[in-house]
């Protein structure tokens, strides 16, 4: 096996291209000073009917809505893990979507993360009231 030309983590190219020297620097050059006037002839073709400039300066300018799809009634009863049987069952049973899926078991982790939690706090209080608690 031929002996690499440079060392691990060393640039081959040490100079390579400046920084600031790409093509935004090339475009923010070409339309110095001309800035207003481009934004008023987008707007102008926008408002004479082009579509695609309309749908440019809207997502732009406009974000996006935001659709929160509502949690559907799944019956939670139970531990973590009946109330996790209880998700998947229900988007087997297409009686909710993926994404409502994914939104309840993201919201049964965090609930499971906190129960950990509280549970490790109160390990610890019994382990110092009796003692076998070592700092």
């Amino acid at each position: 096996m031929p002996k690499p030309l440079w060392k691990p983590g060393q640039s081959g190219n040490p100079k390579g291209r400046p920084k600031g020297s790409g093509p935004r620097k090339l475009f923010e050059e070409m339309i110095k000073g001309r800035k207003e006037g481009l934004l008023q002839k987008a707007l102008d073709m926008a408002e004479n009917g082009n579509e695609n400039m309309m749908k440019f300066i809207c997502s732009r300018v406009i974000p996006p809505p935001r659709v929160d799809e509502p949690i559907p009634d799944v019956d939670l009863s139970g531990d973590i893990k009946q109330k996790s049987e209880s998700v998947v069952k229900a988007l087997q049973d297409e009686k909710i979507t993926p994404s409502q899926a994914k939104t309840l078991m993201d919201i049964l982790a965090a609930h499971r993360a906190n129960l950990t939690a509280s549970d490790a706090e109160t390990i610890v209080e019994v382990l110092k009231k009796n003692g076998l608690w070592v700092e």
